[in-house]
């Protein structure tokens, strides 16, 4: 019993014997690694001073306060005793300042894109007030020209600054800048004083007002933004057809100095509702360059960048241009002329409205665009074939839907395509430079092609902005298929 105590079995030296050995034919490296973490976690411990026990610990950092303009802070419902919130509150849908904005958005898309859409009115009476001084209507082109460029360009830096939270300033100065030009238009004499006022000045004035506008409405709505920017940008129409019927009714009467003045009048009550309504609703974008060039890494969003530079190569012409038209070609008298700019504008209140609401509901903006664009290229060059004043009629109809349909589901398709909203402002400004600088050189070149086709005949011209479109259309299509493929079911 004594030797059977004091010697281990042979079950605990067979086992002892087989682990030595499997042990020692394992590397070292490969060898209880449990053993080895938990010993060198043990010795990273071990040479970390100990905390005193009554040694409190450190508070977490303060979250970072973004900046922004003082009367940006002042209209933003996060601002509130001097600080930011913690966080957003949900996108409201709406809601009495959600709706708000959209109409601020209206008025101000009615004192922008309106004096655009009603430049037809101006180009006539331009083309003959200046023929005497050798002015072709070409060179009266680059007023409405120059007008949508600057919109377009200047997007860049209000869409920026309307991210880093200075929103309320630009809307001052472009508001200051917008009356000052159409103010400064009623006592212009020469081409070049109007060119400054109308072209230059509230050109500019154009672009520190419409991307703010949307950046605004944008951040009320996500499910139903494309109803609302529809209703905003439906006032583009609204302008057209006001300050048209103001210049025709009052240009006979009172002069032109006066007409200019009482426009300027409707300008100064929008802005007053404007400045006075505004909320900002998002928090300033902390720093960041200018442009998100990263951007056009996205193939949708590049591809989309190009097709609506060819789009709005060509889209402008039937606006500033049918007017003309229509007294070289058909016939019309002045009061006729200015009617039909109001045809055109008129059914742009739906073409604005229902494609967007179309957009929501069903197809998605991409694939609006994409139908808008392409029967509006269809319609330019049906254009050539028309030769009666209800074939002219009917066209301007039809092309003022469509093509208005186009303004307004822009700013939804790049938005669509903008997972960030804190970036809407600088992604729309980047698409609008591109399409300004298309904007710029489309009329003048279609207004020189009119002047050097034999008889004056439009048709080369209709050739040149119809395929322009058709062009972007093809293009649209394409962004649409690197987003969701070619099922055409499928909202893009």
């Amino acid at each position: 019993m004594e030797a059977t105590a004091g010697r281990p079995t042979p079950g605990a030296q067979l086992t002892d014997v087989a682990v030595s050995e499997h042990t020692s034919s394992v590397p070292s490296t490969l060898a209880l690694p449990a053993l080895q973490s938990l010993d060198d976690e043990k010795a990273q411990y071990d040479v970390l001073p100990a905390r005193p026990p009554s040694t409190p610990p450190s508070p977490p950092p303060a979250r970072a306060q973004p900046r922004g303009g003082p009367l940006t802070k002042l209209f933003n419902r996060h601002y509130v005793n001097g600080q930011w919130a913690e966080t957003l509150t949900p996108v409201p849908e709406g809601g009495f300042v959600g709706w708000f904005q959209v109409l601020i958005g209206h008025l101000t898309n009615t004192c922008t894109w309106g004096f655009i859409n009603a430049f037809g009115v101006f180009q006539t009476h331009y083309t003959e007030a200046f023929a005497a001084d050798g002015i072709t209507s070409s060179d009266v082109a680059w007023i409405g020209s120059l007008q949508a460029f600057f919109l377009f360009m200047v997007s860049v830096v209000s869409g920026r600054l309307t991210d880093a939270g200075w929103i309320y300033e630009v809307w001052i100065l472009g508001w200051s800048m917008q009356l000052l030009g159409v103010f400064s238009l009623s006592f212009a004499k020469t081409f070049w004083q109007v060119l400054l006022a109308q072209g230059i000045c509230m050109g500019i004035a154009n672009g520190l007002l419409f991307v703010p506008s949307l950046s605004l409405i944008a951040s009320y709505f996500s499910k139903r933004r494309g109803l609302a920017m529809g209703i905003a940008g439906a006032g583009s129409s609204t302008g057209g057809v006001v300050f048209s019927v103001i210049f025709r009714q009052l240009l006979p009467r009172v002069g032109f100095g006066w007409a200019c003045r009482c426009m300027g009048f409707v300008v100064l009550a929008c802005a007053i509702i404007c400045l006075v309504g505004t909320r900002v609703r998002l928090f300033p974008r902390r720093g960041g360059p200018l442009l998100d060039l990263a951007a056009f890494k996205e193939t949708p969003y590049a591809i989309l960048s190009v097709a609506l530079g060819f789009i709005y190569l060509g889209v402008y012409f039937v606006f500033f241009y049918i007017g003309l038209f229509s007294r070289q070609i058909i016939g019309f008298s002045v009061q006729e002329s200015a009617s039909l700019l109001l045809v055109v504008n008129a059914p742009g209140f739906l073409g604005r409205v229902f494609p967007n609401y179309v957009s929501d509901r069903y197809t998605g903006p991409i694939t609006v665009l994409t139908f808008s664009s392409g029967t509006t290229a269809l319609l330019t060059l049906c254009w050539i074939g028309v030769d009666s004043r209800a074939g002219l009629y009917v066209l301007a109809i039809f092309v003022g839907f469509f093509a208005s349909s186009i303004h307004s589901i822009v700013a939804v398709a790049v938005a669509s395509l903008t997972p960030d909203l804190q970036k809407v402002g600088t992604r729309m400004g980047m698409v609008f430079a591109i399409s300004g600088v298309a904007a710029l050189i489309g009329t003048p070149v279609a207004g020189q092609i009119v002047n050097h086709t034999p008889g004056g005949k439009f048709w080369g011209a209709q050739v040149f902005s119809g395929g322009s479109v058709a062009t972007g259309t093809l293009l649209c299509v394409a962004a649409r298929t690197a987003k969701v493929g070619w099922k055409l079911r499928k909202r893009a």
